[in-house]
């Protein structure tokens, strides 16, 4: 994720843009490796490319919303590892959402009342992805159709995998 300008000599890194986009596009290619290896309808790519949109979103830039009105300043990284190893998980049937994190800039450690802002930042993005998967579970259970219940899955799936995975520190 390193970019060389014409008039710089060292690289610098992308924009947080490019960071999401990859972290979205990422998650999404997992999904597609799975329905080809289950030989699902292929109309379901699109639907959850737009469920892991909002999915990734919502719980990022949910973090990045509270943080800026908390006072504190905070950015996304992609992980190349973690999506590279979903990919790699998603050939023989597993599930590994390690997109990436928002990551609070220049906080130092010691100050106590910045620390108790960022267990708020970071506990937002796992309730959020909760009532998303709660959302997506009434969903699939509401509707008849099949791109609805699967897209409701899915989004249930997802969700609940990136709640558990960001409560691992706890």
């Amino acid at each position: 994720f390193l970019r060389r300008d014409k008039e710089q000599k060292k690289p610098r890194e992308t924009g947080e843009a490019w960071h999401l986009l990859a972290a979205l596009l990422g998650v999404s290619i997992v999904w597609w490796i799975q329905i080809l290896r289950s030989q699902e309808s292929l109309t379901l790519p699109p639907i959850l490319f737009a469920v892991v949109a909002i999915s990734l979103l919502a719980h990022e830039l949910s973090q990045k919303l509270v943080a800026r009105k908390l006072g504190l300043e905070t950015t996304f990284k992609a992980w190349g590892s973690g999506i590279l190893l979903g990919w790699l998980l998603a050939l023989v049937g597993g599930f590994f959402p390690a997109h990436g994190s928002t990551y609070i800039k220049q906080l130092d450690w010691w100050y106590e009342p910045k620390r108790d802002k960022t267990g708020i930042v970071f506990a937002i993005g796992p309730t959020v992805s909760l009532a998303l998967a709660f959302a997506f579970w009434t969903l699939s259970n509401l509707t008849t159709g099949s791109l609805l219940v699967a897209s409701g899955r899915a989004g249930y799936t997802i969700n609940i995998v990136i709640v558990i995975f960001n409560l691992i520190p706890i």
